[in-house]
C-alpha cells in the first residue's frame, strides 16, 4: 500500500511538474523570454564578431539567434504536451481510490515547496482540474459512495417521517378539551368557568400554535424533499476551497492568454543646474523607448501604447552615454529604442562629438545587444549661428558612420518650431513621432 501510494504521488507530481514548465515555455513563446534564454542568446551574439559590422549584419545575426530559441521553446511544450497525455493514461488506470485525494495534497505540497512563487495559480487549478476529471467513472462513483456519510437520523427527521406517513386530521382537538372533567354542580360550573378565563394570554397562543404546527411542518417537509437543481462547479467535487474559488474567479477575468498593449508612459526630467548632479533612467517597462532632449517634452505628455519617452532638457551625448551606463544589467530591456539627441551638442568641436558618439553608441550595443537603437538626424534651427549649423550638418553626416540606424530629417516645409525658434511646436512634434512610429512598424 505504501509503495503504491508512493508511485500515485510521483505520478500527480510530473504532471503538476509538466504543466508548471509548460507555462513557463507559453509565456516565453510569447516574447517574455526568461534571464537565462536572455543571456544565452546575448551570448551567441557576442560569440560570432564579424569584420566591418553594420547594422545589417548584426541584425541578421540576432535574428537567427532568435529562431534558435524559438525552435527550442516549440520543442520544449511539444515534449511537455505528450508528457500531460501520457500522465493522463496513468491516472485513469489507478484502480485503488483510497488514498487518491491524499496523493493529490501531498503532490501539491511538494510542487508549491520546490517552485515556490514560480508556480502560477492557474497552473495549480489547471492540474486540479485534470487530476479530477481524468479518472473512471465508475472510480468516481465507488469513491462518492465510499466517502458520503450516512445521514443521522435525528428526532426531527422521525417527526417528519411521522408526519408524512400519517397526515393530520382536520378535527382535531386540543390535548386540554380531550380531558373529561367530573359532573358538578352549576355553582362549580361557573367557578371553572372564571378560572378558565383568568388562564393568561401566553398559554393560549401556545396552544393555538402547538395545534398549527402539525399541518405546518409536514408542509415545510415536502417542500424540502424536492431536489433542488444543482449548478454547475467551477472547482472539481471534494476540492471546494475558499481559496480555490477566489482563483477560479480570477482565472475567468483573465481567460485571454493574448498580450494586450499598454499604456503609454512619458516622464520630463527636470533641468540639471548644479554641477555633480546626474540624471536616472527609470526602469524600461515598455517595448519601445523614445529618449532625447527637451522636444520630447510633447511626445511625454501622451504617449502612444506601449511607448517610453523620457525627456531631459539641455541633454548632450556624454549624458545620454552616462544614462545608459547607469542602467542596471538584470533590468528589463526594450525591443526598439529611438534617439533624438544633438542638438545641444551645436556648440562643441566635431571631433569630440564624433568620439562621444562612438562611446554612446558602445555602451548601447553592450547593454542592448538584441534591441534595434535608431537615431535621428537633426533639423537645424534658423536662430543658430554660423558654426552651430556647420557643427549639427558635421553631426548628422557623421551618424552613418556608426553602429546605428539613421531616420532622416524632415523636409524644411514641414519643419516649424515656436515662438523661441529653437523648440518644435506641436505640428511638428506630431510629425516627428508619425515617422519614429512608421519606422518602428507600428
Amino acid at each position: 500500500m505504501a509503495s503504491n501510494s508512493d508511485q500515485h504521488v510521483k505520478t500527480f507530481y510530473k504532471l503538476l511538474q509538466c504543466l508548471h514548465h509548460q507555462s513557463i515555455a507559453t509565456d516565453q513563446l510569447n516574447g517574455n523570454l526568461s534571464k537565462a534564454f536572455r543571456n544565452k542568446t546575448r551570448q551567441l551574439n557576442d560569440f560570432i564578431k564579424p569584420a566591418f559590422p553594420n547594422g545589417k549584419i548584426l541584425d541578421q545575426i540576432s535574428n537567427i539567434n532568435k529562431t534558435w530559441s524559438q525552435k527550442v521553446l516549440e520543442s520544449l511544450y511539444k515534449h511537455y504536451s505528450e508528457s500531460i497525455q501520457n500522465l493522463k493514461t496513468q491516472i485513469q488506470s489507478i484502480t485503488n481510490q483510497t488514498n487518491f485525494q491524499i496523493s493529490i495534497d501531498k503532490a501539491l505540497a511538494r510542487g508549491k515547496k520546490n517552485f515556490g512563487k514560480k508556480l502560477k495559480q492557474a497552473t495549480i487549478i489547471k492540474f486540479l482540474e485534470m487530476s479530477k476529471t481524468d479518472r473512471k467513472p465508475e472510480a468516481k462513483s465507488k469513491e462518492k459512495a465510499s466517502c458520503q456519510p450516512k445521514p443521522k437520523e435525528t428526532e426531527t427527521s422521525k417527526f417528519d417521517n411521522e408526519v408524512l406517513r400519517t397526515p393530520p386530521k382536520s378535527n382535531t382537538r386540543s390535548p386540554i378539551s380531550t380531558k373529561r372533567t367530573p359532573k358538578t354542580n352549576d355553582k362549580t360550573k361557573i367557578k371553572s368557568s372564571k378560572r378558565t378565563n383568568t388562564t393568561p394570554i401566553s398559554t393560549n397562543r401556545a396552544l393555538q400554535t402547538n395545534e398549527k404546527s402539525k399541518p405546518n411542518r409536514a408542509l415545510q417537509t415536502n417542500e424540502k424533499s424536492k431536489p433542488k437543481p444543482t449548478k454547475p462547479l467551477s472547482q472539481p467535487q471534494g476540492y471546494n476551497t475558499r481559496a480555490s474559488s477566489k482563483l477560479t474567479q480570477k482565472s475567468s477575468k483573465n481567460s485571454d492568454d493574448k498580450p494586450k498593449s499598454l499604456k503609454g508612459k512619458g516622464t520630463f526630467h527636470p533641468r540639471l543646474y548644479r554641477k555633480g548632479t546626474s540624471w536616472s533612467l527609470d526602469t524600461i517597462s515598455r517595448d519601445t523607448l523614445i529618449l532625447g532632449d527637451s522636444n520630447l517634452r510633447i511626445m511625454s505628455e501622451e504617449p502612444p501604447n506601449d511607448v517610453q519617452v523620457e525627456a531631459y532638457p539641455g541633454a548632450k551625448v556624454h549624458n545620454v552615454k552616462t544614462l545608459f551606463e547607469k542602467y542596471p544589467n538584470y533590468a528589463p530591456k526594450p525591443s526598439n529604442i529611438v534617439l533624438n539627441i544633438g542638438l545641444n551638442d551645436h556648440p562643441n568641436k566635431p571631433g569630440n562629438t564624433r568620439v562621444q558618439l562612438r562611446g554612446m553608441t558602445r555602451v548601447l550595443r553592450k547593454k542592448f545587444p538584441n534591441s534595434k537603437i535608431y537615431i535621428q538626424e537633426i533639423n537645424a534651427p534658423q536662430n543658430l549661428k554660423l558654426n552651430g549649423t556647420q557643427n549639427l550638418e558635421t553631426f548628422n553626416d557623421f551618424l552613418p558612420n556608426i553602429n546605428l540606424e539613421v531616420i532622416p530629417k524632415l523636409n524644411d516645409t514641414d519643419f516649424e518650431l515656436n515662438s523661441d525658434n529653437y523648440h518644435w511646436n506641436k505640428p511638428t512634434a506630431k510629425k516627428y513621432l508619425n515617422r519614429w512610429m512608421e519606422h518602428l512598424n507600428f
